[in-house]
């Protein structure tokens, strides 16, 4: 106990020392348990997740398929419309948050001058 103490550690007894031990174990194996069965929920979940996008493509592909040549240019159309809208409401989000984005960066210098 005199050794222990003199390099400046705690004192423990044997007995609980031990116990500590075991209890240390049961924990560190339950945590390696719950671990894996989280990764094999998540496995699972991604199996589940590509099945269903692949059930998806397969109906999106077959009312495709089923379409007129008319049918089938207006709804191309259509999505081609939609991804134009989008692109441009995304250019003009980019523009304001590069706006702003200088316009802190403007203010930041002129603090950091002021503080220096």
């Amino acid at each position: 106990k005199a050794e222990c103490e003199a390099r400046g550690e705690v004192w423990v007894e044997p007995e609980i020392r031990a116990n500590y031990n075991t209890e240390l174990e049961k924990h560190i194996e339950a945590v390696r348990i719950k671990e894996e069965k989280a990764a094999e929920k998540e496995r699972l979940a991604a199996i589940k997740a590509e099945k269903k996008a692949k059930i998806a493509a397969d109906k999106k592909a077959e009312k495709l398929a089923g379409m007129a040549e008319e049918q089938r240019a207006k709804y191309e159309a259509r999505l081609a419309e939609r991804e134009r809208r989008d692109e441009e409401k995304w250019q003009k989000e980019r523009a304001a948050g590069e706006v702003y984005f200088e316009k802190m960066q403007k203010a930041l210098a002129e603090y950091e001058a002021r503080a220096n």
